[in-house]
């Protein structure tokens, strides 16, 4: 893709994504004043958890819109540098087509693929020392093969008192 065409299409979407920043701008300022001007007793009023969703959302909404803007912006900066169209993780040339349907985007699509399967496993748990320790031990008793761990249906039960009295 020339750069005049990655240009055109990186601005267009930042104008895109700025005009939604101020209208969800100006939703999250007209219930901050709306919240302002209402008397405290009403906050939690039969609307208020529905408001305060509402809120929510729309900050929501704001985070992810500023998340794109950078993205665009960073996208603007690799059309400086002369690297826009390439994998910034491989370095292969990303199809025109790509570009034209998420212009700000900075991966080919085997590399987006590795990057979303790696963020569904999530992170890596990293195990407390004391924890470590106790696995092991754990890991090192040795069934001795007697009985003395007998199990009694119900006991567990019993024990936290969540059975109701009809069923003893």
């Amino acid at each position: 893709m020339n750069e005049t065409r990655a240009r055109q299409l990186l601005v267009t979407e930042a104008r895109r994504l700025s005009a939604i920043h101020a209208a969800v701008d100006g939703d999250l300022a007209a219930g901050q004043s709306d919240a302002d001007t209402r008397p405290a007793s009403d906050a939690w009023g039969p609307d208020g958890a529905a408001l305060l969703l509402e809120h929510e959302v729309e900050e929501s909404l704001r985070v992810v819109v500023d998340d794109e803007r950078a993205e665009v912006a960073l996208a603007l900066t690799r059309v400086d540098l002369g690297t826009y169209g390439s994998c910034v993780a491989c370095g292969v040339a990303i199809p025109d087509e790509r570009l034209e349907l998420v212009p700000a985007t900075r991966f080919c699509v085997a590399c987006e693929a590795a990057d979303e399967r790696r963020a569904e496993r999530g992170p890596t748990p990293v195990l407390d020392p004391a924890l470590r320790v106790a696995v092991q031990e754990l890991d090192a008793w040795d069934d001795d093969g007697d009985d003395d761990d007998v199990v009694v249906p119900g006991a567990e039960e019993d024990a936290v008192h969540t059975r109701t009295r009809s069923a003893r």
